[in-house]
C-alpha cells in the first residue's frame, strides 16, 4: 500500500506533464492491479473484520479511481463528437471533484498537504 502512495506523491505530480503523463498513468494503474492481486489473495484468507477495515480504508482513493475513469470515458465521447447530456457530464465532473476533494482532506489531514487545495 506504501507503493501506492509513493507513486501519488506530491513532488511525482508535480513533475507530471503531457509527455511522461501516460507512462506514469501506466506505471500507477500497473501499481494498482499488482496491489489488487495481493489483496484479493490476502483477503480470501484473512480475518473478516481485518478485511472491512482494509476495504473501507481503500473506499476513497477506489471512488476517485471510478469516478476519474468514468470522466475520461465522457470526454473521449464528447473528443469524438458524440452528443452527450450536458447533466452527465456536469454530475461526472461534480463526482470527480468531491472524490478529489475527499483524497485531499485526508493528505491535509493525515499526510503532509498543509496548503490550501482549489480544484
Amino acid at each position: 500500500m506504501l507503493q501506492i502512495w509513493a507513486k501519488l506523491d506530491r513532488e511525482a505530480l508535480e513533475d507530471m506533464n503531457p509527455y511522461n503523463f501516460k507512462n506514469f498513468k501506466t506505471d500507477v494503474f500497473k501499481t494498482l492491479k499488482e496491489w489488487d492481486k495481493r489483496y484479493m489473495k490476502h483477503m480470501k484468507s484473512a480475518h473478516v473484520d481485518l478485511s472491512h477495515i482494509q476495504k473501507e480504508s481503500m473506499l476513497p482513493l477506489t471512488n476517485l479511481l471510478q469516478s476519474n475513469y468514468n470522466f475520461h470515458c465522457i470526454n473521449q465521447l464528447i473528443s469524438k463528437e458524440i452528443m452527450v447530456p450536458d447533466f452527465r457530464f456536469k454530475a461526472l465532473e461534480c463526482k470527480f471533484v468531491q472524490h478529489m476533494t475527499r483524497i485531499c482532506e485526508l493528505f491535509r489531514d493525515f499526510g503532509k498537504l498543509k496548503e490550501h487545495f482549489d480544484i
